[in-house]
């Protein structure tokens, strides 16, 4: 028996397995280390996510609405009879044109901070929020099916301080799309700069 048949037979014991089990388990390891990188890295894109779906909506009506609460004295002293009721009726619900422009302004200038690739779809999650309300809302019998919803989300219908549905969720919606937009100006308006710069 020459040597080639002694190292096929070594080859066959336990050393030979050894050998192969570890090269397996080393090529796991390597496998299992690019997939927690991977996850770390979506759970990472996963939070950026939320945190400017937040900002787009909730957290520009929060900061709107604090706003409306530091210009009211200055309002005040321009109109001495002037309530916080009517002040608030005149900037706020229905239409909400502060927190429309504060989204518009907050998408202006928070893109480069809070800014992802689905920057310009963050009024999607607002959007499922009011339409599950708005589909689940019941009015009373003698109100029409639909007119009835659309003055309770949309219109008069419900004002605070006896109704904030407009404020949890169409305050919400009207803000994520003016930051959508907003988002969307300050992107076009970095093009037009570059390209007046390469001319």
């Amino acid at each position: 028996m020459g040597p080639g048949f002694r190292d096929r037979v070594g080859c066959a014991g336990s050393s030979c397995r050894l050998r192969h089990y570890t090269s397996k388990l080393q090529a796991c390891a390597r496998y299992s280390s690019v997939i927690l990188q991977m996850n770390r890295s979506q759970l990472r894109g996963a939070v950026r996510v939320g945190i400017e779906v937040f900002v787009a909506s909730y957290g520009s009506t929060v900061s709107a609405a604090a706003l409306m609460y530091l210009l009211y004295p200055l309002a005040e002293v321009l109109g001495s009879r002037l309530t916080f009721h009517e002040f608030n009726r005149i900037f706020s619900v229905p239409y909400f044109p502060v927190q429309i422009a504060f989204g518009f302004a907050v998408g202006c200038i928070g893109r480069e901070r809070f800014g992802t690739r689905f920057t310009m779809w963050v009024w999607a999650v607002p959007l499922l929020i009011f339409m599950w309300h708005f589909v689940a809302f019941q009015p009373s019998v003698l109100q029409n099916f639909w007119l009835s919803r659309f003055e309770h989300f949309l219109g008069s219908a419900c004002r605070p301080p006896v109704c904030f549905d407009q404020l949890r969720y169409t305050s919400p919606l009207y803000t994520s799309i003016a930051y959508s937009f907003g988002a969307a100006a300050r992107a076009k308006f970095a093009e037009l700069r570059n390209q007046e710069t390469r001319e």
